[in-house]
């Protein structure tokens, strides 16, 4: 990994696109993340858990999550392309046990998975987003949080709508840490969270104008023109 400015870490996605923590760079074009967007807003009982948590709890805790997640999705994705899963002894428990939550969805299910973990881009609204999982009629997103969040239908929403591929359907597949159960949850897809989207994208801007601080190219590209018309 290389570090970008604001200290976030950088990898590289697919060809040609560079994914920091908050927001994705195609062709020096910096994009804002769905997530990172998402994420800016939280429920009244978050902040009231995070201020009685403390700090350095939270970000271990946050560290752990993410670091499950995204081998949860890691190994999901390698039995999509691969045909099988690959599990080292040092898988944690809690992803066995998501791993054994999805097996029983795919048996009670039967899911013909046309693709998995795409990256598409809103060019007009410079917004990026991945999603995890397209079936026949179903853009599905896959959890390994405590309970689905209602901003996952969002998600849901934006990701059906910038990858064009429009499916009736949107669902999201909780995957149980601690159980080794699933919660699988589908309904139509609705325009009215798109627009939702749209409000909470306004805010987002308005509260951090400089988030890319000078790694977008057309952002440095309208300094220097401006630099040249003012002889500066």
């Amino acid at each position: 990994m290389e570090q970008g400015k604001q200290g976030q870490q950088r990898q590289q996605g697919q060809a040609g696109i560079e994914v920091f923590p908050s927001f994705y760079r195609k062709e020096g074009v910096c994009y804002d993340r769905l997530t990172k967007v998402l994420d800016f807003f939280q429920a009244p009982e978050l902040i009231a858990w995070k201020v009685k948590t403390g700090q350095k709890e939270i970000r271990r805790i946050q560290s752990k999550a993410l670091k499950m997640g995204t081998l949860v999705h890691g190994l999901i994705h390698e039995e999509f392309k691969e045909g099988a899963i690959r599990i080292m002894k040092s898988v944690p428990k809690e992803v066995l046990n998501c791993l054994t939550a999805y097996k029983a969805w795919k048996v009670d299910w039967t899911p013909k998975i046309k693709s998995m973990e795409q990256t598409h881009f809103d060019e007009l609204d410079r917004v990026g987003c991945t999603y995890d999982m397209e079936l026949e009629d179903t853009l599905v997103e896959l959890k390994t949080s405590k309970y689905i969040d209602k901003k996952y239908w969002i998600q849901l929403a934006v990701n059906n709508e910038v990858s064009r591929l429009r499916k009736p359907y949107v669902a999201v597949l909780r995957l149980d840490k601690e159980m080794g159960l699933y919660d699988y949850q589908r309904q139509l897809a609705k325009f009215e969270w798109l627009d939702v989207f749209d409000a909470m994208l306004k805010v987002y801007r308005f509260m951090k104008p400089d988030r890319f601080e000078g790694q977008d190219k057309t952002e440095r590209e309208q300094d220097e023109h401006s630099r040249d018309n003012t002889g500066g």
